[in-house]
């Protein structure tokens, strides 16, 4: 029998991207940067909130930045996608 894996479906983007500050990479470069945004979107919902937040309220254009923003927003969903697979006990 299947089961889901215990994990907090409810982890926003924000909280995700907040816990992603140590790593050296590209990633936990925007992870710590938006920690000192007090304008950062942290109730949004969906992708294109926080990527008119860059575009429009710090008129951000860097292909860096966005292509950044877009790496993250798909490792996240990649990682919510890992925890709503069924596990199976046992053998296959």
């Amino acid at each position: 029998m299947g089961f889901l894996r215990s994990v907090n479906l409810s982890l926003q983007f924000a909280e995700w991207l907040a816990k992603q500050s140590r790593r050296k990479d590209l990633i936990g470069s925007k992870a710590r940067s938006v920690r000192s945004d007090p304008c950062w979107p942290q109730d949004a919902t969906d992708y294109l909130s926080y990527r008119n937040h860059l575009r429009i309220d710090h008129a951000d254009h860097s292909i860096t930045r966005i292509t950044t923003l877009d790496s993250a927003w798909e490792e996240f969903g990649r990682f919510q996608a890992d925890y709503l697979i069924p596990v199976k006990k046992g053998k296959w």
